[in-house]
């Protein structure tokens, strides 16, 4: 029984307030005793420094009185007197370089022993405190200088030629505290065990005090406390006095009702919570609840399967993340560092919407603050959204239609494009379905049509575009499905003739980047009047091929770079007839025998060369003719002359023979008669000699006359070059 009110008592609040009454005056005790043990410990200090300093002073004048009364030979039996002072320990004198130079060293405990004297010597006067054998230790050391009075004595005059004002030495005193510090604990002994029984009464005092105005109300408020603990919420107590202690019964009835009203109404509260609970648990968007402090402390099914799987990828960015740990903690500190983690970690003032990236993951928070009734704000509710895939779909859609744009631009610019160039350009889709044509193609359709629908009446070049392959190429049974196979996996090539017209048409499949047919490209070429003109052309050369150079291109109906072929080609015609009329002309005078004409008119190229081929075969023919006509004169002239000879020679025989008797006589004339025979004889075969050089110059005429036929040969075959050249020509056109 003893010992339970012994462990009563040590529970109660009467025990727990004594004791802290007793510890604070103890506190208070001990922090008195040692703030005088610490000044105690100062001042005595401060009186050693001081003593010793003095006894310093005393110590020199000492040895300057003896020194003074030549009796320094007393001067250590005066260090040992001052060594028997209580508490002295050191007693040295140190020589000063200055002395030692001139007295010499001196004895051992004059020397300098540690960094004190050397501090010292330089000068410093030292004070030093430590510890001895574990007591405070004092130790002043100081320097005395060689001036006309140190201290009432002229030093100079013993210590000659040295500076005045130089250290001549130093007295070092120290001191032990070990005695004083042991006075003064036993001092403090005293003083505290004088308080604490002074403590020990006032704490008595003050229990039976408190036990009847602190004890007696507070087992009152105890028992009011326990009953309201235990759910009894009509307990009825009465303050037995104004005070605290009265104004906490008071409070603690106050705190009775309030609290049976609030219970009233957390129940209220706790009801629609439960419902609020139950919806949140059934709602498939992931929501998280967090206290004021931002700790969670809810998450419904959906965002704890939406935490799960980002688990994994969350710890990389947060190790401290685990699901089923997360009640309790702040999401703000697992969240990654940047703008939306110091955004959600502030207290919210309104409904905000953070975006941002989490755990690998583009997520959007919709967050709002949660007040009570007062207005004060207890937390916030989150909806965590997963737009990962939202927002690449939505990328994805973003990049088809900058791709549609992009393309549809390009499409556009195309169309433009094709609706500017001359060539006659549609595009069919995959079904063969023309979805295009541009400007050219149907103002060409608008030109064929009439003769178009001449053998297909339903032709209609304004129904082209939206309509099949068929409706552009003659049916079902026309030119698409003779020409243009079903399977276009290569360019073809067609052509085909319809209402008159010659259409030349090229299909090429057109595909995307991955092989994906696309549709064909068509293009037309109106050929009929190239046609025309090919054939034209072709009864053009075959008719120059026969020598009839009289006919000519048409050029009434042409236009363009057919009119411009066709008055190439009959210009062309008409030189080639002018060169070959002047050489018929020039041919069919020299085969009458009229030499005197010639080509007068300028001719370029191999027509020139031909003309000058000619005049200068005609020339050279001329020139042949006339020689031989010179050289037959020539000829004519020698035979007269052998005739007149021979005439003379015959009447000079028949005179010989009619005279011969006069021969012997007039011997001398007949051998002049002979010789002159032998030189007619003579002229005679020079004649033939010359007869026959205008032979031979004759012949060489001849010849000259071949090589000019050769000549005028080659310039017909070179015109036969021309009118091949011009019969490739109009073949390849």
């Amino acid at each position: 029984m003893t010992t339970s009110r012994v462990r009563d008592w040590r529970k109660s609040i009467i025990f727990k307030v004594n004791l802290a009454i007793a510890g604070v005056f103890l506190a208070v005790i001990a922090a008195l005793a040692m703030q005088s043990y610490v000044e105690e410990r100062g001042k005595n200090l401060d009186l050693a420094i001081s003593q010793l300093q003095g006894m310093n002073a005393f110590y020199f004048d000492s040895l300057n009185t003896l020194m003074l009364a030549d009796a320094m030979e007393e001067r250590e039996e005066l260090r040992l007197k001052m060594l028997e002072l209580p508490g002295i320990t050191e007693v040295r004198v140190n020589r000063a370089p200055a002395v030692v130079n001139k007295f010499g060293e001196g004895l051992p405990s004059q020397q300098s022993a540690d960094d004190l004297d050397h501090r010292a010597l330089a000068g410093e006067s030292v004070v030093e405190i430590g510890e001895h054998d574990g007591h405070r230790l004092v130790t002043v050391v100081e320097p005395y200088r060689l001036t006309e009075n140190t201290r009432g004595t002229d030093c100079l005059e013993c210590h000659r030629r040295i500076e005045p004002g130089t250290v001549a030495g130093t007295i070092r005193l120290s001191y032990s505290l070990e005695q004083v510090d042991s006075l003064i604990a036993g001092s403090l002994v005293k003083k505290f065990g004088l308080f604490a029984v002074l403590a020990l009464v006032a704490i008595g005092a003050l229990s039976v005090l408190m036990h009847r105005m602190v004890r007696v109300p507070i087992a009152q408020a105890l028992g009011f406390a326990n009953a309201v603990a235990d759910g009894q919420l009509d307990n009825n107590i009465t303050p037995r006095s104004g005070d605290e202690m009265g104004q906490l019964i008071e409070a603690l009835c106050a705190m009775q009702s309030n609290l049976r009203k609030s219970i009233e109404k957390d129940r209220e509260v706790a009801a629609e919570s439960l419902r609020i609970k139950l919806a949140l648990d059934s709602s498939s968007n992931a929501t998280t609840v967090s206290d004021a402090d931002n700790r969670l402390i809810y998450l419904n099914p959906a965002a704890r399967e939406l935490f799960e799987q980002m688990e994994a990828e969350w710890r990389s960015v947060a190790s401290g993340f685990a699901v089923d740990g997360l009640i309790g903690q702040r999401l703000s500190e697992l969240l990654p560092p940047g703008e939306l983690r110091e955004i959600y970690r502030q207290q919210l003032t309104s409904p905000t919407r953070l975006d941002g990236e989490i755990a690998g993951r583009s997520m959007r928070l919709q967050t709002g603050p949660v007040y009570d009734d007062q207005g004060e704000y207890q937390g916030r509710a989150t909806q965590w959204e997963d737009r990962t895939e939202l927002l690449a779909q939505e990328a994805r859609e973003q990049q088809r239609l900058v791709e549609e744009r992009r393309v549809a631009a390009e499409n556009q610019r195309i169309k433009v494009a094709l609706d500017q160039v001359s060539a006659n350009v549609m595009l069919a889709d995959p079904e063969r379905r023309i979805i295009y044509a541009n400007r050219a193609s149907r103002e060409m359709l608008r030109v064929v049509e009439k003769d178009f629908r001449s053998e297909w009446p339903s032709f209609d070049a304004e129904r082209v575009v939206g309509n099949g392959f068929e409706a552009a190429l003659g049916g079902a049974d026309g030119v698409a499905s003779r020409h243009f196979p079903q399977s276009l996996d290569g360019r073809h090539e067609g052509e085909f003739e319809l209402g008159g017209r010659t259409m030349h048409l090229v299909a090429n499949p057109v595909t995307a980047d991955d092989g994906t047919r696309l549709g064909t490209a068509l293009e037309w070429t109106d050929r009929t009047q190239e046609v025309a003109v090919e054939r034209e052309i072709d009864q053009l050369v075959e008719s120059a091929r026969d020598g009839d150079l009289d006919r000519r291109i048409a050029l009434g109906d042409k236009n363009g770079f057919f009119r411009q072929l066709g008055e190439g080609f009959n210009r062309l015609l008409d030189e080639l007839s002018n060169v070959f009329d002047d050489i018929a002309e020039v041919m069919g005078h020299m085969a009458d025998g009229d030499l005197r004409h010639s080509i007068d008119k300028a001719y370029k190229g191999r027509f020139g060369q031909v003309k000058t081929d000619i005049n200068r075969t005609l020339g050279n023919i001329e020139s042949t003719v006339a020689r031989l006509h010179r050289i037959a004169g020539q000829v004519n002239d020698a035979a007269g002359e052998i005739s007149l000879g021979n005439e003379n020679l015959s009447a000079r025989t028949e005179q010989q023979a009619s005279s011969i008797q006069q021969t012997a006589a007039s011997m001398q004339e007949f051998t002049t008669t002979v010789r002159n025979n032998a030189d007619n004889a003579q002229a005679a075969n020079q004649a033939s000699a010359s007869a026959r050089q205008a032979a031979e110059q004759g012949g060489q005429v001849v010849t000259d006359a071949v090589a000019a036929m050769d000549q005028i040969n080659g310039a017909s075959a070179k015109i036969a070059e021309i009118i091949g050249v011009i019969d490739e020509i109009a073949f390849q056109t």
